[in-house]
């Protein structure tokens, strides 16, 4: 019983961390970079900067039409790492919204063996 006990967590512990769409760790291929959000101000100026600031949000990789294939959360100063199978692929920052502000460009990428691309990505404000 105790086994069984064990088995069915271990079990039911698997199934609540899996999404359908988490990234294999084990793979020495992917994409990286890191995701800023700007303008944050209406005018800058060089006695007054006012620099882009990091993401907090998620960043999906998309193969195909529509088929994601991985989503990950950015940390604390925007960067974000998704191991991948080598392939091309369209990564993007998740924004909320109709289509309105903000708005996140997506990049295509490709991917190769053993190496890991690099994909800034930027998120727009719209203050202008």
């Amino acid at each position: 019983m105790r086994g069984t006990t064990f088995a069915l967590i271990l079990l039911l512990g698997l199934i609540a961390c899996s999404n359908g769409a988490a990234p294999d760790a084990g793979l020495t291929s992917g994409v990286r970079g890191t995701v800023t959000v700007g303008p944050q101000c209406p005018v800058v100026r060089a006695e007054s900067p006012c620099p882009d600031t990091p993401f907090d949000g998620k960043v999906r990789a998309v193969q195909g039409q529509d088929d994601v294939v991985a989503e990950v959360q950015v940390d604390v100063d925007g960067g974000y790492r998704i191991p991948l199978e080598p392939g091309t692929y369209v990564v993007m920052a998740v924004v909320p919204g109709d289509g309105g502000l903000p708005t996140a460009t997506p990049k295509t990428v490709v991917v190769r063996t053993g190496a890991f691309t690099q994909a800034d990505l930027s998120v727009d404000t719209g203050i202008r």
